[in-house]
This record gives structure tokens, C-alpha cells and sequence, in this order.
């Protein structure tokens, strides 16, 4: 890549003495310290891509076609990152200046290689001290090792020797960096990454798994930006935008209105040398062009998807009910790059269309040719729902219906929902005339708030429960109030009582529940309990102090026997006795309130009781004389 450097002419006076501003040998020696050690923020980042960008660009500059080799090679417990091209290789005069000179860089004056800076070659040592280079060149092949140590001025040199020769009718250049056994799993993670949307031919081997850049799909163009959509099944990123230059990925992009479709990366390919970035080349440079460049690629992006999502934007509100937004397992609408929430697309209908449905499968009942948009109130829903359910089951009529707190609420454009439906109140239907007596039939809901799958009179009610609990069916109302009062009179717990219980329904009660107070009514006369009622309350109150009771009474039980004692079984049958478990229950209460010697005893084994030894009765009989 190019890097820019600007030489301005100097003027000045005549005569004016002079010197040139720049380092000595400690400064050098410094300065490629830093260089090598400091730059990086994400040291096992900066190696994987300093290299494989130095491979890359060799293949391109030489049109090679085989792909460059990457991975962790794992060896007699030892792990080594490596990069292998099959370009040119390299003299022995270029691996020593190349990999031992900073700033000295063949990409510098192009735009057609990702490098440029002279830095990135020698990135193996901001990671270690040893790191290889094997070249192969002119049907030789040479290890060299690059080694960090020595220097005359307080900091570590670089320094390469040339370790090997040998025949070779290989081309090419392979750098070799040691990995520290904790860190081969990130080393593997950070090659991924950079090969997951690469455009180059790389093909990574980690663990035995060959990985190559992920699945193209297609690629777009549009105000001289290149765009590729990848396949991406990870969904780690936080955006599914990526800018890249040069293979490399210096940033995302975030479109809080659209996504790139499912399980897909759109990446951006932004010409080498259109935006700068610093020596580390982790990201880019904070500049006013390269904000400038950024609106460019955000504005394009916003136009492809404008044009890939416009299909979406022409249906109405009723065609969105009917064939959309009525399936909302799926959220989304996807073009063939590009998806958009249907929320989002149609947020001033989407709350009150994704919340209607209809009753029935019949036809909808329309009004001045428009389907009717039922509105059923807050207060009191279940029961204006179970009503309208009814009146459909018997006159075969077939209403949409939703909530009034889903239509008026803010953000929602009644008049475009009333462009396309009769809105009406669910109270204005005409329903038919209650039919009173013995024989009406109730909506009833179970104990999980379930609707009953019929509708039910009292005594069918009573039956039902009868069913599930296998009783006998009573043959008419007289039978099934003495059934209840049997039932009631001989249960012994609170849930037991709750199983022949009714109430309103308001949340979600332990017991049958409807929705109407009549049916309430009629059940209590069949002698089932109304849950609200004084009654019930009285009845759990006294259920709940019997359970106290018997709680207390068995911790009495259990504070009588103390694991450490060897209580004859004659004893431990006396002891299940209340009176007797409370006679010994008060006995040791009295010896852990003492300040005695005997109390002490019986307090640690109290404390250890599992690992102490039993005593005997005897010796029990002397813990107890002690004071």
C-alpha cells in the first residue's frame, strides 16, 4: 500500500548553520523495540495477519494459484503457528533485509499489495523472541532463525542467522512462529477469523480439520464500492456489515433498520489506499476522509437495501393479516441480500396486526364490504372472548379480533388500519338471547387456566371432577350435593378441598374457573366451595395450623434423639410418643442453656454428630452427672 510522506523545499537565509534532525545508535535501537513490541494491541492478532497478508500479497504479485497454507502444527508437545507461500522465495540478501531492516518495504509505492509499512515482517517477534523463516529459492532451501538478545544499549536486538541448506525444487517462503501450549486454541480462533471472509485462496489445517474461507454467494456493485455476501453461521458479530481492505477486517457496520439475510456476512471491499490506517494496521485511522468514506459505504449499503426491500413495502394492511404478519415464527422479510424486521417496515400497523386473530376458520363477516375488525375491552377480556367464541360456534360467523389496548396505543395509524376494515366493538354484536334455567351451559377453565374443551352445565361440572378423581357420577343434583358434603367433610388437606372448589376467573387459581358469576353461584348450591369466599379462607387457615402443628411436633421428635446416643429400641419407641419427645425435648433444651461442663460435651457432639462414636446408656448416665 502506499504510504504517503511529504518533502516540503526549506527556505532560508544565507549563511544560516544547520543540522539534520534524527537518531542515534540508542534511538534505532529503541525505536525497533517499539516497533516490534508495542504497536500491537492484540499481539497473536497482529502475527496470524502480518504474515498471511505478506503471503497473500506474494501470490498476487506473482498470480500463483495454489492456495497459501496456515495453521498450528503440534509436534513432540510443541505448537507452531505457520504461513506458507508458493511464490518466488527469497534471497538470502532479501531475508536479511527484509526481515531484519524496519521501513524498508517493496509494497510501499503500490496500491496492489495490503503491506507497506516494513513492520509487519518482523511481527513474530512481538510475540516471541525465536521465530523461523524458511525460504525457498533457486532450488535451495534455507532455514534462517530470527532471535531476539545481546545489544550494546539496554535493549534486545534482532539478530538472523542462517541455520541450513539443502537442495529443493520448491519455490516459496514459510515463516514459523513457537506457540505457547495455553494460547494454540486462540492462535486457531484468530486464523478463522481471518480466514472466514477472506477473498483470497487460503486453506488453514488446525487439529486435522481443513478450513477454507467461508461460502460465497454473490457480490454487488454499486457507486464503485464492491460488496461480497458470505456465508456465516457463527453469529458472533455484532453486525453483519464488515468492512475490509485487503482481505483485511478493520471494522463493522451497524444498520439498527436492516440485516443482511440469515446467517450471512456482507462484506465491503474498499479499494487498498482509499483509507488510511496506522502502523499496527488494527484499524482505521480516525480522519476526516476516512468518516467521509464510512458515510459512503453506510449510504450505499442503505441504497441496495432500499431497492432489494422495496417488494416488501407495497403490501397492505389486510394482506399483511392474511399472509404475513399473522406468522410471526418469522419476523423477518428477506430479499435476496437484505432482511428487515416486519416490525420495523410496518411499525405503525405492526402491533395491532400482529396481535389480531381470527375466531374461527369461516369466512370473515364484512360490513359495507369490509371485514370486521372486532374490539374487545381490557376489563373483563376472557369473558367478552368466551362470549364471541360461543356466538361463532352457533351462528357459523367468523370476526378478526383484538385487543383495545393494541389498537389505541401510541405509534399505531388507526386511519390506515380503518382504510381496510369495519371496526366495531365487540359489545355491539348481535348475540343471541340468554336462555335461562337449569339447562344453560358455561365456559369452564381447569386448574392450568386451560379452557375445557365443552361447554357444561353445574351438575356436568361435578361429574367431570368426579371422573378425574374415579367417584361415582350422581343422577341429580340432590345426589351430588350429599356426594360433596361426604367428600368435604372427610378430606384431609387444603388441596384436597381446592379440587372441589370454583372461582372467577382472575389469574391463576388452584381450582375450576369461569367467567360468570351465576355459574359460581350455582355451584356453591351443589355444596362445592367458592374459593374467594370467608369460608374457604377459614378453611386453609385451619389446614395451615394443623400442618404447624404437626411440623412442631415432629421437630420435637427429631430434637429428642440425638445421633450419638445408643437408645435401646424400647426407648426409641417411647420416644415417638409426644408426651415422652417432649419430656427428653425440654431435658436437653435445659443442658445447652447450662454453663457446665456436661452442656459443653453435649453441645460439640451436637455440632459433630455424624462422625461421633454412640454411647452407650451408661456412659451417657456419666456425661450427664457432670456439672
Amino acid at each position: 500500500m502506499k504510504t504517503a510522506t511529504i518533502a516540503s523545499p526549506l527556505l532560508t537565509s544565507d549563511n544560516m548553520e544547520s543540522s539534520v534532525m534524527g537518531m542515534d545508535a540508542v534511538g534505532m535501537d529503541l525505536a525497533t523495540y517499539f516497533m516490534r513490541d508495542k504497536i500491537y494491541s492484540n499481539k497473536i492478532k497482529a502475527v496470524v495477519r502480518e504474515y498471511l497478508c505478506n503471503a497473500i500479497d506474494e501470490h498476487n504479485k506473482f498470480k500463483i494459484k495454489t492456495p497459501v497454507l496456515t495453521g498450528i502444527r503440534s509436534e513432540n508437545n510443541e505448537n507452531t503457528f505457520y504461513v506458507r507461500d508458493f511464490a518466488k522465495g527469497l534471497s538470502e540478501k532479501d531475508v536479511r533485509s527484509i526481515f531484519g531492516m524496519y521501513f524498508r518495504s517493496t509494497k510501499s509505492k503500490s496500491n496492489d499489495s495490503i503491506g507497506g509499512f516494513g513492520v509487519g515482517s518482523k511481527a513474530g517477534h512481538c510475540y516471541n523472541d525465536t521465530f523461523f523463516v524458511t525460504s525457498y529459492f533457486q532450488n535451495k532451501k534455507t532455514l534462517y532463525t530470527c532471535v531476539l538478545g545481546g545489544g550494546d544499549n539496554g535493549v534486545p536486538v534482532g539478530h538472523i542467522y542462517k541455520i541450513d541448506e539443502s537442495d529443493c525444487q520448491e519455490t516459496g517462503l514459510e515463516v514459523c512462529v513457537p506457540v505457547k501450549q495455553s494460547e494454540s486454541f486462540t492462535f486457531a480462533q484468530e486464523i478463522k477469523d481471518f480466514i472466514a471472509f477472506s477473498p483470497a485462496n487460503i486453506q488453514a489445517e488446525i487439529r486435522n480439520e481443513i478450513i477454507t474461507p467461508n461460502k460465497f454467494i454473490k457480490s454487488l456493485e454499486s457507486n464503485g464500492l464492491k460488496f461480497r455476501l458470505i456465508e456465516d453461521q457463527s453469529l458472533k458479530r455484532s453486525s453483519q456489515f464488515v468492512i475490509q481492505m485487503g482481505g483485511v477486517e478493520y471494522g463493522q457496520i451497524d444498520c439498527k433498520s436492516f440485516t443482511a439475510i440469515k446467517n450471512t456476512v456482507l462484506v465491503v471491499d474498499v479499494p487498498i489506499g482509499s483509507m488510511s490506517i496506522p502502523i499496527s494496521r488494527e484499524s482505521f485511522e480516525n480522519t476526516v476522509n476516512n468518516k467521509n468514506f464510512i458515510s459512503k459505504i453506510e449510504k450505499t449499503i442503505e441504497d441496495l437495501a432500499e431497492k432489494d426491500l422495496g417488494q416488501f413495502k407495497t403490501k397492505n394492511v389486510r394482506e399483511l393479516l392474511e399472509n404475513d404478519l399473522a406468522d410471526l415464527s418469522d419476523p423477518f422479510y428477506e430479499g435476496d441480500c437484505f432482511a428487515i424486521r416486519k416490525s420495523i417496515l410496518f411499525q405503525d400497523v405492526y402491533r395491532t396486526i400482529s396481535n389480531t386473530r381470527k375466531i374461527n376458520s369461516q369466512t370473515i363477516c364484512e360490513k359495507e364490504k369490509k371485514p370486521i375488525l372486532l374490539i374487545s375491552p381490557r376489563i373483563n377480556n376472557a369473558y367478552w372472548m368466551d362470549k364471541i367464541e360461543n356466538h361463532c360456534k352457533k351462528t357459523m360467523e367468523n370476526y378478526y379480533v383484538v385487543n383495545d389496548k393494541d389498537l389505541y396505543c401510541p405509534n399505531i395509524n388507526i386511519e390506515k388500519i380503518k382504510e381496510h376494515f369495519h371496526i366495531l366493538s365487540i359489545k355491539r354484536v348481535k348475540y343471541e338471547k340468554k336462555s335461562g334455567g337449569k339447562n344453560k351451559l358455561y365456559s369452564v377453565y381447569n386448574e392450568n387456566g386451560s379452557k375445557l374443551q365443552k361447554l357444561m352445565s353445574p351438575l356436568e361440572l361435578h361429574n367431570y371432577r368426579c371422573q378425574l378423581e374415579s367417584m361415582p357420577e350422581a343422577k341429580n343434583i340432590d345426589e351430588a350435593i350429599a356426594q360433596t358434603e361426604k367428600y368435604l367433610k372427610n378430606c384431609e388437606s387444603y388441596r384436597n378441598v381446592l379440587l372441589f372448589s370454583i372461582s372467577m376467573k382472575e389469574g391463576r387459581n388452584d381450582c375450576f374457573q369461569c367467567n360468570s358469576t351465576t355459574f359460581v353461584e350455582e355451584m356453591v348450591k351443589l355444596g362445592w366451595m367458592d374459593f374467594k369466599s370467608q369460608k374457604m379462607r377459614e378453611i386453609k387457615e385451619n389446614f395451615d395450623k394443623i400442618r404447624e402443628e404437626r411440623n412442631e411436633k415432629l421437630q420435637i421428635r427429631r430434637n429428642s434423639i440425638k445421633k450419638w446416643v445408643d437408645f435401646s429400641p424400647r426407648t426409641m419407641e417411647a420416644l415417638k410418643k409426644d408426651k415422652n419427645a417432649m419430656r427428653m425435648h425440654v431435658i436437653w433444651k435445659k443442658i445447652e442453656k447450662e454453663s457446665s461442663l456436661r452442656s459443653k460435651i453435649i453441645s460439640s457432639l451436637n455440632t459433630d454428630y455424624y462422625s461421633a462414636p454412640k454411647y452407650s446408656r451408661q456412659e451417657v448416665r456419666t456425661i450427664m452427672k457432670l456439672k
